[in-house]
């Protein structure tokens, strides 16, 4: 019986299409979880006996299942509303029925861009749960666009790997000089709209990050350009101060 009520949860999924996408193996990890009803929300704790309230624990209003926990609470709501993946899919009941919808609409880089929001947005629930941690919606997108560079760096490493290159030293990050600040700018680029986003840090290790969206650029350049200027307007701001 367990058996069959197992299948059940997870017919429909396409697993051979997850374990193809080019994420993180945490990421493709945490998904296979979310699709398996794995995850331990307030609903799937009390299933197992753990006595907890069922309510979300970032919104309070509704009774927390994976679905809600990662795509409608209000909270998980407003980072989505950030992309450019977002999309209402009327009523659906489950979080694979979100999922199996996400995958027949989407393009294979949307659909691993919306594996990686996912596993920030639960990353984040953890937070505000166990550290008492929130972060702006921004901040949880930026995060997200972090771990699609990490991913970028990790391929490129391996394609270069193969390639017989000159030995070069290898750099760590250093500090800025005193009263200078180090920024970094990336950009990612979707059907519309782009994102791009910016970190800068200091001598002491303060650092200041933000993002927004590019509508209608698909130039990595210019998508790159406007985090520079963004960059800069913090920069300004803070000598204002």
């Amino acid at each position: 019986m367990k058996n069959r009520v197992q299948s059940q949860a997870t017919v429909g999924v396409n697993w051979q299409q997850v374990w193809e996408l080019n994420i993180l193996a945490k990421v493709r990890n945490f998904i296979w979880r979310s699709l398996t009803n794995s995850l331990p929300t307030m609903k799937a704790l009390q299933h197992r006996q753990v006595e907890v309230p069922e309510w979300c624990p970032l919104c309070h209003s509704e009774p927390e299942d994976g679905l809600h926990a990662l795509v409608s609470c209000p909270a998980a709501r407003c980072i989505w509303c950030l992309t450019s993946i977002w999309k209402q899919y009327g009523s659906v009941d489950t979080l694979e029925d979100w999922w199996n919808n996400l995958i027949r609409t989407r393009t294979p880089s949307d659909i691993e861009m919306a594996a990686v929001v996912l596993w920030s947005i639960w990353h984040n629930r953890n937070e505000v749960v166990w550290n008492g941690k929130c972060r702006s919606a921004i901040q949880i997108l930026s995060s997200a666009l972090d771990f699609k560079s990490q991913l970028r760096l990790t391929n490129q490493r391996a394609i270069h790997s193969h390639i017989p290159q000159r030995q070069q030293p290898f750099q760590l990050w250093s500090r800025p000089p005193e009263s200078h600040l180090k920024c970094n700018v990336d950009a990612a680029l979707f059907l519309d709209p782009s994102s791009y986003g910016f970190w800068m840090r200091d001598k002491k290790f303060k650092w200041w990050r933000s993002g927004g969206n590019a509508w209608g650029i698909q130039n990595p350049t210019i998508a790159k350009a406007l985090g520079i200027r963004e960059a800069l307007c913090c920069i300004k701001d803070l000598r204002e101060k």
